[in-house]
């Protein structure tokens, strides 16, 4: 045991001298009450991201590289389904110089940097379809609009309100063209890693910003929630079940405003919610439960309990299954049970918790 002891005392002593210096502040900033701070999750991100404008160099090197492949997959697809009958409209080039002026004035043709008088229409046969009809050439042309919307080449700088695009699309491609790219994974990790941070601050950087944001968003939906839970209470309720269809801007919004009330259960559970990254058919649960074995005036006779799933959150590369798919997670408890009077309340007028923020123990 003494062995054990030694040992495990050596190893703290280790970890206490490998921690670096800001390790301290942000433990500091954890949870911190404060409306004007960002919240723990937005911390940590961005200290995930390094130096952000060379992280932005990394993804532009990254998608010049895929640009790249979607040249030569298109240009060696053309020359297959091209004909030298000049009835059949399509073009014999008669070196690589005539043929790449040819893509250049095509490309300057797509960003509207050349009048369409001024542009030689050739069509291309594709023989080969990509998913729901997407020729290579289409697929080349997404991409090429968003690398021209990333990266400004006259002024040097980068437009990271692209970010969101750029993953939606990388994720389209890993899912259903991931076989006709290659190298995509070290593209996916760094744009899902800076995701992570870019797409949250999209509704508020700080954490008043995020509470009066969110509550602008979903302010009406969180009055007809309330006003449903109490129809179902009634003797005779007309419905038991309500489904809200809605957009990503809605789903956001009410994870910050579960975030930073009193509705998370824990620290542990609130570092979980805030750390989901919202994909495709993410969605919220309020389910309404009575305890019969208590008084009618015990607060908990009536409570509330809200669970969150992240939608197809998981990992493209290891879970895509057939059919292009990925799995929807189940959505997971974010709360404890809280009364249904606390929770009207907190519906009520969101923006009052930042003056009495939740303290976990």
């Amino acid at each position: 045991s003494s062995s054990s002891s030694s040992s495990s005392s050596s190893s703290s002593r280790r970890n206490t001298k490998a921690k670096p210096e800001g390790v301290k502040k942000l433990k500091d900033l954890e949870w911190n009450t404060d409306p004007n701070a960002m919240t723990e999750w937005g911390i940590r991100c961005l200290r995930w991201l390094g130096t952000p404008f060379e992280t932005l160099k990394v993804i532009y090197q990254l998608m010049t590289d895929i640009q790249k492949q979607f040249k030569k997959m298109v240009r060696e697809n053309e020359r297959l389904n091209r004909r030298k009958d000049s009835d059949s409209g399509f073009v014999e080039f008669e070196d690589e110089e005539e043929e790449e002026r040819h893509h250049v004035n095509v490309e300057e043709f797509m960003f509207g940097c050349v009048p369409s008088s001024e542009i030689k229409t050739e069509t291309y046969e594709q023989d080969h379809l990509l998913c729901h009809s997407e020729t290579l050439l289409m697929m080349k042309s997404r991409w090429d609009k968003l690398l021209f919307e990333f990266y400004d080449k006259r002024s040097g700088w980068f437009n990271p309100t692209k970010i969101p695009d750029i993953y939606d699309s990388l994720m389209y491609d890993v899912l259903h063209n991931g076989a006709f790219l290659r190298n995509l994974r070290p593209l996916y990790r760094v744009v899902n890693r800076v995701a992570d941070f870019v797409v949250p601050q999209e509704y508020g950087l700080l954490r008043k910003d995020k509470i009066y944001i969110g509550k602008l968003i979903i302010q009406p939906l969180l009055d007809r929630i309330v006003s449903n839970l109490e129809t179902g209470v009634a003797d005779s309720p007309t419905s038991r079940v309500h489904l809200y269809f809605s957009s990503e801007a809605t789903i956001h919004a009410l994870r910050n405003v579960v975030l930073l009330t009193n509705c998370c259960q824990n620290k542990t559970v609130a570092t979980v919610l805030e750390s989901l990254a919202l994909h495709y058919l993410c969605h919220g649960v309020f389910r309404l439960y009575e305890n019969l074995t208590l008084p009618i005036d015990d607060p908990l006779r009536m409570y509330v309990n809200i669970q969150f799933s992240p939608g197809a959150a998981l990992d493209p590369f290891i879970f895509t299954e057939s059919g292009h798919t990925l799995p929807v997670s189940r959505p997971v408890p974010v709360s404890g049970r809280i009364p249904f009077t606390e929770f009207k309340e907190i519906c009520s007028d969101v923006t009052k918790f930042l003056l009495e923020p939740r303290v976990f123990e």
